[in-house]
């Protein structure tokens, strides 16, 4: 998070956890002199694997020394000291011996004091990077504060404005209850019975009004009631008998044709179907048809005959040509002469 975004409380907060965790080039400077060897001063700065193996460099070393010394406590110098050519020096004879430990000796020594020397240039860059981290971390946590505080200031306010609305509702029942509008009460009973908290208060006596607005509604709905119910008595039984009629006429095309819109049933044989685009009956392709035609016997193409719409559930086949239709629908322009459409029936009784 940048410092930008930042109020001046905030930068202070930050600024004091620098001070606070910020780590001394002068003691990062006096281990790497006294404890370099070691790595501390690479933990100092939290690179613990690196001091660990700078330790162990520097372990090999203290080893490596202390087997030379051993070495050299055991050998007998006078011997070697006799066996001398003129100009030739103990030590080199010493390492004519003990080669292999040399070898070891100046390669952990050598690394050893390359790594110390290059330890002291880097670290004012480890100051640099550390400081940094301390500041990203310390922005962090300020911004997940004001977080949490802005979060918590909006469950205050949301709930100081429930507590006030609660409050100017009751002093809306107030005012209603002294004028005694009965209007505006049950518009504010509606309204808290949409209110989660005052239904579970009182759900019972919500229960035992709604009981009663019942009963008073039934009551007073009873004679509306029960002449719709008339009404509707009435009107089936007038389907029932127009429909038995229907059965006893057993209406043809031509009667159909004769009759004005209106709901109809019709019999009849499929004599094919109407071609969209000639507007000629045809006999094949039934099985992808959207309308077949009827007339009152199966070789008649005169003009009475009637177009029908086959409804989308309905399917018809190839071989339901002059099949007996019986077709129960609305009397419709359709491909320009009377036609029928919204088949409410539509049954086949195949050959």
């Amino acid at each position: 998070m940048q410092n930008k975004n930042l109020t001046f409380e905030e930068l202070e907060y930050v600024q004091e956890e620098l001070k606070e965790n910020s780590k001394s080039l002068l003691v990062a400077y006096s281990l790497a002199v006294f404890l370099g060897s070691l790595g501390i001063h690479r933990a100092y700065f939290g690179k613990v694997k690196t001091a660990l193996l700078k330790s162990m460099v520097s372990i090999g070393t203290l080893i490596t020394t202390i087997m030379i010394i051993s070495r050299m406590a055991s050998v007998n110098l006078a011997a070697i000291m006799a066996s001398l050519d003129s100009g030739a020096s103990i030590f080199r004879e010493f390492l004519a011996y003990n080669a292999v430990l040399a070898v070891f000796f100046i390669l952990f020594t050598s690394t050893n004091i390359i790594w110390s020397t290059v330890d002291l240039f880097f670290i004012p860059r480890w100051k640099r990077k550390s400081d940094k981290k301390i500041k990203e971390e310390a922005s962090n946590k300020v911004i997940k504060a004001r977080y949490v505080s802005e979060h918590l200031l909006k469950e205050q306010l949301s709930k100081e404005l429930i507590e006030e609305s609660i409050k100017e509702t009751v002093l809306r029942i107030e005012r209603v209850i002294e004028n005694s509008d009965e209007k505006e009460l049950k518009k504010l009973y509606t309204y808290l019975l949409n209110d989660k908290e005052f239904k579970e208060e009182n759900k019972s006596e919500i229960e035992e009004n709604f009981l009663k607005e019942e009963i008073i509604n039934d009551e007073e709905n009873k004679p509306k009631v029960e002449e719709n119910l008339s009404k509707e008595e009435v009107i089936n039984d007038e389907v029932e008998t127009s429909q038995s009629e229907v059965k006893k006429k057993e209406p043809n095309i031509t009667e159909t044709l004769n009759k004005e819109s209106g709901k109809h049933l019709v019999k009849g044989f499929i004599i094919g179907r109407m071609n969209e685009e000639s507007l000629e009956v045809e006999r094949e392709n039934l099985d992808r048809t959207k309308n077949v035609v009827l007339s009152d016997s199966k070789n008649e193409e005169s003009n009475n005959i009637i177009i029908v719409k086959i409804p989308k559930e309905q399917k018809i086949k190839s071989n339901n040509l002059y099949d007996y239709v019986e077709v129960y629908g609305t009397i419709e322009k359709y491909f320009g002469q009377k036609g029928l459409k919204k088949a409410s029936k539509f049954t086949i009784f195949e050959k």
